[in-house]
């Protein structure tokens, strides 16, 4: 029985399981009215090929700025009107096996009175 779990685990630890899901990184998720929200978003992905990542808002696409060194996107945000804040966006990568792929992601944080 023991052999047989030992030998399952070695299978399972040979595979390659890829993650796939976006980081976001922030000091905090709760700014000061008029403060700047930031963040830095990672995801795994080809060295040869940089990601771009896009924010959605009221109609218009932003493209993000990549920063190659820490290999992440910096989101910036001036924090306006009290309450919730949510920003939709996706990013499109090559990732490390070299498929091409396009993931959705929100930026969500909080905006208090002074």
């Amino acid at each position: 029985m023991i052999l047989l779990i030992t030998i399952a685990f070695g299978i399972l630890s040979c595979n390659s399981v890829e993650n796939h899901e976006i980081i976001i990184k922030s000091n905090n998720d709760t700014i000061v009215e008029g403060s700047i929200y930031s963040a830095e978003l990672y995801i795994p992905y080809n060295d040869s090929i940089l990601p771009s990542f896009y924010i959605l808002k009221d109609k218009e696409t932003f493209q993000l700025p990549v920063n190659a060194e820490k290999r992440c996107a910096n989101f910036n945000a001036v924090g306006r009107g009290k309450g919730e804040k949510n920003y939709q966006g996706f990013v499109e990568y090559v990732n490390t096996q070299g498929k091409k792929e396009k993931q959705d992601f929100t930026i969500k944080f909080y905006v208090i009175p002074r």
